[in-house]
């Protein structure tokens, strides 16, 4: 099935689109040399351990959402080692 968004969809869920990401244009260039940069490469992405334990202690500051797409974040750092608060 190759559902097409709808008008509604592409101008709500703007996330992870060329669209959305024209406010971070400037930025982008500036860090990545390229005004549109791989989006799906992580680029946008904070370090998965350290917002873990930000979630459970509010170190360095409380965490008040967490969005993840296209992921499993519960399974996708199982048994890391790295961090076992959660």
């Amino acid at each position: 099935m190759n559902k097409r968004p709808s008008n509604w969809e592409a101008k709500n869920f703007l996330f992870f689109t060329y669209r959305g990401m024209e406010a971070l244009g400037d930025a982008t260039e500036k860090v990545w040399g390229t005004r549109w940069a791989n989006l799906v490469s992580g680029c946008y992405m904070a370090n998965p351990m350290a917002v873990f334990k930000a979630m459970e202690t509010g170190d360095p500051y409380p965490v008040k959402a967490f969005f993840a797409m296209a992921n499993n974040a519960l399974m996708a750092y199982a048994n890391t080692g790295g961090y076992t608060g959660v």
